[in-house]
């Protein structure tokens, strides 16, 4: 099965995201940084979720593509992470996205990888 319309755009997302967390690294001017935020990043988190809340809302399993945990839900998962971690994403308004967080880090080894891997912020 395949996850859907829509689905390969979060390569676009990716993208975007990247010009955000190089700026950081990098040491960019706090300005320029939170203008890529805002007119790169913001909107295409927008759309990026916007696909992820659509395909889940049309998910019986809970995954993203078929019954089971495949590629797909660990690559959004960790994705999810490094929104969460820079402010982009804020479960309280996005509580399908909480639900399949959880779900994905629940499962016990991706729940001990992530104990033990370093802690950063992508």
């Amino acid at each position: 099965a395949r996850p859907g319309p829509g689905f390969d755009k979060s390569g676009d997302f990716i993208f975007s995201f990247r010009q955000f967390t190089s700026s950081v690294f990098y040491g960019k001017d706090p300005e320029y940084i939170n203008k890529v935020r805002v007119e790169v990043v913001d909107p295409a988190r927008d759309l990026f979720l916007g696909i992820i809340n659509k395909i889940l809302n049309k998910s019986e399993s809970g995954y993203l593509v078929g019954n089971s945990l495949t590629w797909a839900d660990i690559v959004i998962a960790d994705n999810l992470t490094s929104l969460l971690k820079n402010e982009f994403l804020d479960f309280k308004k996005e509580k399908k996205l909480e639900e399949f967080y959880t779900r994905i880090h629940s499962i016990p080894k991706i729940k001990e990888y992530i104990a033990k891997r370093k802690d950063t912020n992508i």
